[in-house]
């Protein structure tokens, strides 16, 4: 029953762990998606004192 019990938890634990790293990823690609696209854009019109 213990055995069975830790087996349910590992996997419980490593779906929760894949889950937030995911999330993270993806987190992270939107911020630079959105950091880059607005650099470009900056530049494009040529607003460099907007520049952070």
């Amino acid at each position: 029953m213990l055995i069975f019990n830790f087996k349910s938890f590992k996997k419980n634990f490593f779906n929760y762990w894949k889950f937030k790293i995911f999330n993270f990823w993806l987190y992270l690609y939107l911020f630079n998606y959105l950091y880059f696209y607005y650099k470009f854009k900056i530049i494009n019109f040529k607003y460099y004192y907007i520049y952070f």
